[in-house]
């Protein structure tokens, strides 16, 4: 009974946000996936959901859902997540014919308002195993969220509207002129700021999904890419990661000993994630980097289980890392503000511009490793 009303009211709301037609072409898009589901056939599953999204990258959205501009990037962003549920629902209802996966369990997953817009991607076998707990400490919890949320925002206004850190890469004077020490700064700061507004966005809808609906299975906010040295980690929507590791990178990397392999399921989920995004060269520069630097690293790792000096491993990882805050600003303040980051802190500074990145790349590397360690073995001890 609960979950049809949070469907009846997921259904209004979207229905009183954004009008008729787009709820016809969404639950057009349910019954579309739920019958194809039910000729058990993933092929057909994945033709339509790349197909759909080719479609509604290229399309007039506006003209085609007779929506307001203002509204318009809204819809696609909640029309892209709705691919990636309804994709996720007939997956697991070939998978599993047996557990009942009606239409109505397709509409209440595909419309529940928390997720709905924004994300994060829930995949439909954790949506339909929610343990629905509520405890007493549930009230305080969500203060808590509320609280965490309202000083993220804190810092992020702070950030753009005080220190304009989003506008100075636009500038291509004050980048060209900037000394190296400057833009490494800022390269650092744009991406803190894009994983923390996300953070903002996912702390919002999973407190929500948790506190008030009792869901036990939420996904996080991603790592923040400052904080990391592996491609593997750097991917921004952790539910997407998810989607795209338990529908494309396993079932096609297998047991991740073939290099081949690996290649085609890294080159896989990028298209994917690709397709999502639309195809732009800054979208194709950032997809096609990043799986470079996924399939060079597996390689590295693989070829790591040989060598025991842990300090050979931390200077690769140490350039490693500033690899991939390059990689992923371009995602975030595009390809001619990223290759200025390059060839400051890396070109112009010649031999000794290098020493330093590698250098503090190292002492970051050995840092970090240190710390993980030595956590693993006080969880050990207690």
């Amino acid at each position: 009974m609960k979950e049809r009303c949070v469907f009846a009211f997921s259904f209004v709301s979207v229905f009183y946000i954004f009008g008729g037609s787009y709820i016809i072409m969404m639950s057009s898009l349910c019954c579309a996936y739920y019958l194809i589901s039910k000729h058990r056939s993933i092929t057909y599953v994945a033709v339509l959901s790349g197909s759909l999204l080719v479609l509604f990258r290229t399309v007039n959205f506006s003209k085609v859902t007779f929506l307001d501009i203002g509204v318009t990037p809204l819809a696609e962003s909640a029309l892209t997540y709705a691919i990636f549920r309804c994709c996720s629902f007939s997956f697991e209802a070939i998978e599993r014919p047996s557990d009942g996966n009606d239409l109505m369990k397709l509409f209440q997953y595909n419309f529940y308002l928390p997720y709905f817009f924004f994300g994060p991607v829930l995949t439909y076998d954790c949506f339909k195993n929610q343990e629905n707990s509520c405890s007493n400490n549930e009230i305080r919890l969500f203060i808590r969220d509320v609280i965490r949320v309202f000083s993220y925002v804190i810092v992020v206004n702070f950030l753009r509207h005080y220190l304009h850190v989003s506008c100075l890469p636009l500038n291509q004077e004050f980048m060209q002129a900037a000394p190296s020490v400057v833009l490494g700064f800022l390269a650092f700061i744009n991406i803190y700021l894009d994983w923390l507004k996300g953070r903002v966005l996912y702390t919002l809808t999973s407190g929500i999904a948790r506190h008030v609906d009792g869901c036990s299975r939420v996904p996080g906010c991603a790592k923040c890419t400052v904080n990391i040295y592996t491609f593997a980690d750097t991917f921004f929507d952790r539910g997407i990661q998810h989607w795209l590791v338990r529908y494309v990178y396993d079932p096609l990397g297998q047991t991740h000993n073939s290099f081949w392999k690996e290649a085609l399921a890294g080159a896989a989920s990028f298209g994917v994630v690709l397709l999502a995004q639309g195809v732009t060269w800054q979208s194709l520069a950032f997809v096609l980097l990043n799986w470079a630097g996924l399939t060079l690293e597996f390689c590295l790792i693989k070829n790591f289980n040989v060598i025991r000096n842990e300090r050979i491993k931390a200077f690769a990882f140490g350039l490693n890392y500033w690899f991939i805050l390059l990689f992923n600003s371009i995602g975030i303040n595009g390809i001619q503000t990223s290759w200025v980051y390059f060839k400051k802190l890396f070109l112009e500074g010649g031999v000794t511009g290098v020493v330093v990145m590698s250098v503090i790349g190292y002492c970051y590397v050995t840092l970090n490793r240190m710390i993980k360690n030595n956590s693993k073995e006080d969880k050990k001890t207690n």
